[in-house]
């Protein structure tokens, strides 16, 4: 009798852990996106790209209407959103209530835009003629021109410049003292010594 109780017990432990599975599986929620630019300002409706289950690798962003979805089943999801003018943005989104609420952050840029870079080095042993040392990039395939001012140590940096081959000429006065290949992205600052020799 007793082995009997316990297989009639473990039947109806196993049945309610089933029943209670299929009604997680089936519970759903709605889920809202809205999207943000660095100041916090609402950048309106969000533009889904992927809402994609960790569980069953099925993509529901077609289920989004504008920057919500109902009837997302609940569990984890790998989500991407985007905006015109503005670069994508990932997000893991665990959806286990009735109303989900994702607050993502976007960086502006198109995207297949060029990755930017920054060159940033130091001239040495210039003239002390009290005159301004500049440095101008020029693209070698591109229309990119670039200037910086070297400072009172003779370090200067540039910013925002596409990847890309450039020549750098380091300029005083009237008198181009140094011109050099570089390649963005370089691997480490650039050390421009102008003493005779070098």
């Amino acid at each position: 009798m007793r082995g009997g109780t316990v297989g009639m017990v473990a039947v109806i432990v196993a049945g309610f852990c089933s029943v209670c599975w299929c009604q997680e599986e089936s519970r759903s929620a709605t889920v809202r996106i809205r999207i943000l630019n660095c100041l916090g300002g609402d950048l309106g409706r969000a533009k889904v790209a992927a809402f994609r289950s960790f569980q069953s690798e099925r993509d529901f962003a077609q289920r989004f209407r504008g920057d919500s979805a109902v009837g997302i089943p609940f569990g984890m999801y790998h989500l991407r959103a985007y905006t015109t003018g503005f670069r994508s943005a990932d997000r893991d989104v665990p959806v286990f209530q009735s109303e989900v609420w994702v607050v993502m952050e976007l960086v502006l840029g198109m995207e297949g835009m060029p990755e930017r870079y920054r060159l940033s080095g130091a001239v040495r042993n210039s003239e002390p003629s009290g005159e301004e040392v500049w440095l101008r990039l020029a693209g070698l395939y591109s229309g990119v021109l670039m200037d910086a001012k070297a400072n009172y140590a003779g370090d200067f940096t540039m910013a925002g410049i596409p990847t890309g081959s450039y020549i750098l000429a380091t300029i005083q006065g009237k008198r181009v003292l140094d011109t050099r290949p570089v390649q963005v992205p370089t691997t480490g600052p650039l050390e421009i010594d102008l003493q005779p020799g070098k």
